[in-house]
C-alpha cells in the first residue's frame, strides 16, 4: 500500500511540472476577481514588482485543504520550492481561505482578526502585483501573523501551520468560555456521580525572611480545598512561626453550597448587615430566593447572591492603546463581547446581564500570549430584584476571637439576623429586618434606580442604640460626568470625574471631616508611544503625582508625594517580544523626604516570554547594584514556576534607603492536586470553593479490565478532537493537565460528555461514547477514559 502511494506522489510531481512548464501563463483555475469589500487604497503608493514565474498550488491547513487551486509567483524545480519565503500570494485568497475577519478603517489601515490576533495593518507594507493584485510574502505570513510554511510536492500544495493549530480557522470567536449545565440529552446514559467527601488540593505557601540584623524567621499559610455531602468545603491555618506549630491558628473553616433556589454557607463568614464588633463571625446563613434566579457562583465565593440574572451592568476600565479586551463568561476565552482599545485608554461594555464575567486584555491584540485577567465586579451595591420577586436571609451564630495561644480560639458573642428583600417595582426594591448584635436593632435597605434618570440609590441603615447608616448615590449627567456620594458612620464623601476631551479628565472629592483634593489626568497614544500623567492637590498642602511614559523600547515611570519620590527607567533589548518578556535594563531611584534618604540602583532585567498556565513568567531574574546615603550594595531577585504547581522565588538586598543593613526573602508556593493521587498542579485551586469540574484520565487499556495499571500509558495528544463537554470541544474550557489527567473547571450541575470517535487513536476505540456527569463544588468528579483494542486489531 505504501509503494502505491509513493508512485502515485511521483505521477502528481511529474504532472504538476509539466503543466507549469507548458501551460505556465494561464492558471488552472479562474483568475481571482476583485473583493467586493477591499479596502479602499491609495494604489500609487504601493510598490508593484516584477514578474516572476507565476503557477497555481492547492493551500492547506496542515492535513486539511483550503484552497485547492490559487496563482502565486515564486520559483520551483524538481527538488521543491526555492526561496519559499519570497513568493508571494494573494491577499484575497488568504482572507478568504484563511477566513480572516477584515475590518476597514481610515487612513489605509485594516484591522485584521486571526485566532490568534487582532492587529492593525497598514497597506502600504503590502506590494501590488500587476495580475494578483495585493499580494503578502510567505515571510510576511510569518512575520505579521506568525503563521510557518513549507511546499510539500507530493501534495504540490503550500502546507501552512498557523499559531492558533490547525484545527480552527476564522478570526471570529476562538473556543468557548464556562457553560453552565444545560442537561443536554443525558436520559438513558451512565451516569457519573462524584465523591462525596474528598480534599481536592493542598496548598502551603512558606516565606522565610532574614538578614545580617535578625535571625531569619519563617511564616506560611495551609489551605485546603474538598467537598462534603455537595457542600465545597475550605480550611485555612495561619502559621506565624512555621517551625513551632504551637503558635498555629484556625484561620478559616466553611461549608458552601448554592443553588438557583437556595444558598447555604456554614462556619467563618461576614454577617450580611453592617457590624461594629471587630469579632470574626462563625454561624449558619442561608438564602432562600422567590421568583427569580441569581448570578452563577464565581470563582470568589459569594455568599449573598441577591443579584438576578435579569439586570444589565456598565463594565468600564483602562488599558494601554491597541489592547483588545474581551469579555468573556466563566473561564473560557469565548468571547461575548471585545473592544479594541484606542487613545482613550478605556474600553466600556454595556447592559450586560448575569455575573461569572471575566476580562482578558490581550496586550497589542497579541491573541496567542497569555493574556492579562480581571475579573469582573459587578455592581452589588444597588442590589434590586425583579418586580413580585423576594429573598429572605436568616443567620446566626457567636463571634471568634484568636487572642492567646488556643489553636480553636474562643467563641463567645451572640449575634441573629432575618431580613426580607421584595421587587417593589422596575425601579424599587425595599428590605426589612431585625438584628441582634450586642441588642437589637431594625434594619431597613432600599435600592432605587428610575427609568430615564441616570441615578442609582442604595441605603441600608441599622436603627437601635445607635443609628448606623451607609449610603451610595450615583449620579450620572452626562456621559463624559460622572458624581458618587458615599454616607456611613465614620465619614462622607463626594466625589466627580469630569473628561473633557479624549485625552483629559478632572477629578474632584470632598470629606467634611478630612480635606478636599483636586486632580486632572492626561493620557495619549501613538504607535510608538503611550503617556500617562495624573496630579492632584488638596486642602492640606498635600500633593501627589503619577507619570508613565513609552517611547519604543524606552519605558519611564514617575511616583511622588510629600513623604516620598519614586522613579524608574528601563530599555527594552528584545522589543519584538516586549509584552511578553525578554531583557531590559532598569534603572531606579528612591527620596524618602522624611528620612532625607536616597538610593538608585541600575541593573538588568530578564522576564522569559514562556508563562504558566496561570499567569508567573516560567523564568525571571534581576541584578542590580545600589549606591545611597546610607551605602553601597548588591540587590538580585529569581523567581521559578516551571514545575505546575510550584512556585519558588528569591530576593537578596544589600542597601535600602532605610540603612537597616542588608535583608533576605525566599518565598515558595507549593499547590498538590489529590486527585487520582497527590500530585503537584492546580494553582488556581481556590476557584473550586465555588465551582466544581472533571478530571478525564484517557488511558491505553491494553488488558481490557477498564483500570488503569502503572505500565498503561495515558493518551492525551487528541484529548480536544475525542473529548466534547455538552456538544463542544474540550479544548474550548481551557483544560489544565496535571499529570496524566486534564481537569476542567465547570459550574455544579449535570453534563453529557461525548467520546467522538474522530480522535481515537488507530486501532483503539472505547466502550461508551456518552456519559452523564454530575458536578458538585469543591472537587473533581473523576472519569477514567479506558482505550481498548479495536474488533478490526483484534482479528488481524
Amino acid at each position: 500500500m505504501g509503494k502505491h502511494r509513493l508512485d502515485r506522489q511521483k505521477l502528481l510531481v511529474t504532472l504538476g511540472l509539466v503543466v507549469w512548464n507548458v501551460v505556465p501563463a494561464k492558471s488552472i483555475a479562474a483568475e481571482p476577481q476583485a473583493e467586493a469589500n477591499s479596502p479602499p487604497i491609495d494604489r500609487s503608493q504601493l510598490p508593484v514588482i516584477a514578474k516572476i514565474d507565476k503557477f497555481s498550488v492547492g493551500v492547506n491547513i496542515g492535513k486539511v485543504n483550503i484552497l485547492p487551486a490559487i496563482q502565486v509567483r515564486g520559483k520551483i524545480d524538481s527538488g521543491g520550492a526555492i526561496e519559499l519565503s519570497q513568493w508571494l500570494v494573494s491577499y484575497q485568497d488568504l482572507v478568504e481561505g484563511l477566513k480572516f475577519k477584515i475590518k476597514v478603517l481610515a487612513n489605509n489601515q485594516i484591522e485584521v482578526r486571526t485566532p490568534s490576533l487582532v492587529t492593525r495593518l497598514d497597506l502600504k507594507q503590502l506590494q501590488i502585483d500587476p495580475d494578483l493584485g495585493l499580494v503578502l510574502s510567505i515571510g510576511d505570513l510569518d512575520r505579521l501573523f506568525g503563521i510557518k510554511a513549507k511546499f510539500d510536492l507530493g501534495e504540490y500544495a503550500i502546507v501552512m501551520t498557523p499559531p492558533w493549530g490547525t484545527d480552527r480557522l476564522g478570526g471570529g470567536e476562538i473556543g468557548s468560555g464556562m457553560v453552565e449545565s444545560t442537561m443536554v440529552g443525558i436520559a438513558g446514559l451512565p451516569r457519573i456521580a462524584p465523591p462525596s467527601v474528598a480534599v481536592s488540593g493542598i496548598q502551603q505557601r512558606t516565606t522565610v525572611v532574614g538578614g545580617s540584623n535578625s535571625t531569619g524567621n519563617g511564616r506560611g499559610d495551609l489551605v485546603a480545598i474538598g467537598t462534603v455531602g455537595g457542600y465545597s468545603g475550605y480550611l485555612q491555618v495561619d502559621q506565624p512561626d512555621l517551625f513551632n506549630p504551637q503558635t498555629w491558628k484556625l484561620g478559616q473553616v466553611q461549608l458552601a453550597k448554592q443553588t438557583d433556589r437556595q444558598d447555604w454557607t456554614i462556619g467563618s463568614q461576614s454577617p450580611f448587615w453592617r457590624t461594629q464588633s471587630s469579632n470574626e463571625y462563625w454561624g449558619a446563613t442561608t438564602v432562600i430566593r422567590d421568583g427569580f434566579r441569581p448570578i452563577p457562583p464565581t470563582g470568589t465565593l459569594n455568599p449573598l447572591r441577591l443579584q438576578a440574572t435579569e439586570f444589565g451592568n456598565t463594565i468600564v476600565g483602562e488599558a494601554p492603546a491597541g489592547t483588545l479586551v474581551r469579555l468573556t463568561q466563566g473561564f473560557g476565552d469565548r468571547s461575548i463581547s471585545e473592544i479594541l482599545v484606542d487613545s482613550s485608554r478605556t474600553y466600556r461594555f454595556e447592559n450586560i446581564k448575569g455575573s461569572n464575567y471575566r476580562l482578558l486584555l490581550y496586550p497589542q491584540g497579541q491573541l496567542n500570549v497569555l493574556p492579562e485577567v480581571r475579573d469582573v465586579i459587578l455592581s452589588q451595591a444597588f442590589g434590586q430584584i425583579p418586580v413580585g420577586t423576594a429573598a429572605t436571609i436568616i443567620s446566626g451564630g457567636i463571634g471568634r476571637t484568636t487572642n492567646g495561644s488556643s489553636f480553636l480560639g474562643n467563641f463567645n458573642d451572640l449575634r441573629v439576623g432575618v431580613a426580607q428583600r421584595w421587587g417593589v417595582s422596575e425601579d424599587l426594591t425595599v428590605g426589612l429586618g431585625g438584628v441582634y448584635d450586642g441588642g437589637v436593632q431594625g434594619l431597613g435597605e432600599v435600592f432605587w434606580r428610575p427609568a430615564g434618570v441616570p441615578l442609582q440609590v442604595g441605603f441600608s441603615g441599622l436603627v437601635g442604640d445607635k443609628v448606623d447608616i451607609n449610603s451610595t448615590i450615583d449620579y450620572q449627567p452626562t456621559p463624559s460626568l460622572n458624581t458618587n456620594l458615599s454616607i456611613d458612620r465614620l465619614s462622607t464623601r463626594l466625589r466627580a470625574n469630569w473628561k473633557l476631551s479624549r485625552n483629559y479628565t478632572l477629578s474632584a472629592s470632598y470629606d467634611p471631616r478630612d480635606v478636599a483634593t483636586v486632580g486632572a489626568q492626561y493620557t495619549a497614544n501613538s504607535r510608538d508611544s503611550d503617556t500617562f500623567a495624573y496630579a492632584s492637590f488638596d486642602t492640606a498642602s498635600r500633593w501627589r503625582s503619577s507619570i508613565q511614559q513609552r517611547w519604543s523600547a524606552l519605558q519611564l515611570a514617575y511616583q511622588g508625594d510629600e513623604q516620598q519620590t519614586q522613579a524608574q527607567a528601563s530599555y527594552d533589548l528584545t522589543p519584538n517580544v516586549r509584552y511578553q518578556g525578554g531583557s531590559s535594563i532598569v534603572s531606579t531611584y528612591e527620596n524618602r523626604h522624611n528620612r532625607s534618604s536616597q538610593l538608585a540602583n541600575l541593573g538588568w532585567r530578564y522576564q522569559s516570554p514562556e508563562r504558566a498556565v496561570d499567569g508567573p513568567n516560567l523564568w525571571e531574574t534581576e541584578l542590580s547594584y545600589g549606591v545611597g546615603t546610607a551605602g553601597t550594595g548588591l540587590f538580585a531577585s529569581a523567581g521559578i514556576a516551571v514545575v505546575p504547581g510550584l512556585m519558588l522565588r528569591g530576593r537578596y538586598q544589600g542597601i535600602t534607603t532605610t540603612g537597616i543593613g542588608d535583608s533576605f526573602m525566599v518565598e515558595l508556593v507549593s499547590n498538590f492536586n489529590t486527585i487520582g493521587g497527590i500530585k503537584l498542579g492546580d494553582r488556581q485551586m481556590e476557584m473550586l470553593r465555588s465551582q466544581g469540574g472533571i478530571s478525564f484520565q484517557p488511558f491505553f487499556d491494553r488488558n481490557a479490565n477498564g483500570k488503569k495499571e502503572p505500565d498503561e500509558e495515558s493518551y492525551l495528544d487528541n484529548l480536544d478532537l475525542l473529548v466534547e463537554i455538552n456538544r463542544r470541544s474540550i479544548d474550548s474550557f481551557r483544560p489544565d493537565r496535571v499529570g496524566d489527567r486534564v481537569n476542567v473547571k465547570l459550574v455544579p450541575g449535570t453534563y453529557r460528555i461525548d467520546i467522538d470517535p474522530a480522535g481515537y487513536p488507530i486501532d483503539w476505540q472505547v466502550e461508551a461514547d456518552a456519559i452523564g456527569v454530575d458536578v458538585v463544588a469543591g472537587t473533581y468528579t473523576s472519569i477514567e477514559l479506558p482505550l481498548i483494542m479495536s474488533f478490526v486489531s483484534q482479528v488481524v
